[in-house]
């Protein structure tokens, strides 16, 4: 008899155990749960001022010379403005705006400042024509960098 009350007792006692457990791991669950959804929100924030800091940018050409000779090879400094701590981007030279054709110049670059060197090749050339674009987790942004120069014979 005594084994018996024992032997209940102790079936009680992992029973009303489990249930605990059972209330525990589900409160758990919806905080792990909610958690989840509070992260998600968080990176969705955290990327939106990205994006939005990124828009923000105006990139700015400037050359050494007040007119680029053909064929001679010129440099012209290029900035983001704010200058600040950026994001990692690569530097593309548009070859074919109309079809959106592009050639990497630049890979990884991190400074808010970057040179590309230009040789005209005839008198009208006058158009630089940069892309710069930021990858972030899902999407990339792209900034264009547009400068108008001088080109003389």
């Amino acid at each position: 008899m005594i084994k018996k009350i024992t032997l209940l007792i102790s079936l009680f006692s992992l029973l009303s155990l489990s249930s605990c457990n059972e209330k525990e791991v589900a409160d758990l669950t919806a905080k792990v749960s909610e958690l989840k959804k509070e992260n998600a929100n968080l990176r969705d924030s955290i990327s939106s001022l990205k994006i939005n800091e990124l828009y923000d940018y105006q990139i700015l050409g400037t050359t050494e010379q007040s007119a680029l000779k053909v064929n001679e090879k010129s440099k012209i400094n290029f900035s983001f403005a704010p200058r600040k701590d950026i994001l990692n981007y690569n530097v593309y030279e548009v070859t074919d705006p109309k079809k959106g054709e592009k050639k990497l110049i630049l890979k990884d670059q991190s400074f808010s400042e970057f040179e590309y060197y230009f040789t005209p090749n005839k008198i009208g050339e006058s158009r630089i024509d940069l892309l710069t674009v930021f990858n972030l987790d899902s999407m990339s942004i792209e900034i264009p960098a547009v400068l108008f120069v001088k080109v003389i014979e």
